[in-house]
């Protein structure tokens, strides 16, 4: 999801891709 959604979004950090997709993950991304 991280590589389409990249590509997608155009957006160099894998992670501000997950923030952008979805902000609900946004809790759980940062607890990562």
């Amino acid at each position: 999801v991280e590589e389409i959604a990249r590509e997608d979004l155009g957006l160099v950090k894998p992670g501000e891709v997950v923030y952008q997709l979805s902000p609900a993950r946004e809790g759980q991304e940062a607890g990562r």
